[in-house]
């Protein structure tokens, strides 16, 4: 369930794809923010977007040039700053991390740091 709160992140090399497109009519009748990740500013996605990142890449890594290995590697890269970056700006601590993530090694981990 999408609210007017929520920031979705939309992701398609072409920034062409039907099925993503099709959403943000429902997406801004909401009033959900929307970023699109794509290879062009120029892309349906990318200018129905709130904000647009695009990217650029010379070819990707299969033999045909089809597969989507470099674009997903890049759309991985750019998620993860989007994530630090909010994290930051949140204010985000080891605490508040502890409370999502508190199974496993890294779980165990933050409880020896972590005041529980």
């Amino acid at each position: 369930m999408i609210s007017n709160k929520e920031v979705v992140i939309a992701l398609s090399n072409s920034g062409e794809t039907n099925e993503t497109i099709a959403i943000l009519p429902s997406l801004k009748k909401i009033g959900a923010k929307t970023i699109s990740i794509t290879k062009s500013h120029e892309s349906t996605l990318a200018k129905q977007s709130d904000i647009s990142i695009a990217y650029h890449y010379d070819k990707e890594a299969d033999h045909l040039n089809l597969a989507p290995t470099v674009t997903t590697s890049i759309a991985l890269a750019i998620g993860d700053a989007l994530a630090v970056a909010l994290s930051i700006k949140k204010g985000f601590t080891r605490e508040d991390f502890h409370v999502y993530h508190p199974g496993g090694a890294l779980g165990r981990s933050l409880e020896k740091k972590v005041k529980i």
